[in-house]
């Protein structure tokens, strides 16, 4: 209430920064909000026109199939772990 007797005794430009500041705040948390609640959901699509980086219906039936974890191995040269910054 006090805040309210307050904001109604401003005027002129101490006004204009009350209520830009107000629609600031708002802003800010409205945006605080919506990544909170996308950080936990995992959205990915892929827009590639090929689908590049996708998997397949076959391969995600062969990976649904599979009962034991799939280690993949790959090997790299130093000057690629440098270039790369791995």
């Amino acid at each position: 209430m006090l805040i309210y007797v307050w904001f109604k005794q401003c005027s002129g430009i101490w006004l204009k920064i009350l209520i830009f500041c107000r629609g600031l705040i708002l802003v800010l948390v409205i945006l605080v909000l919506i990544n909170i609640i996308f950080s936990r959901v995992n959205l990915r699509w892929d827009m590639t026109e090929d689908k590049l980086y996708s998997l397949s219906e076959g391969t995600k039936n062969i990976l649904a199939d599979m009962e034991q974890d799939v280690v993949i191995k790959y090997f790299i040269l130093q000057i690629m772990k440098i270039l790369l910054c791995i």
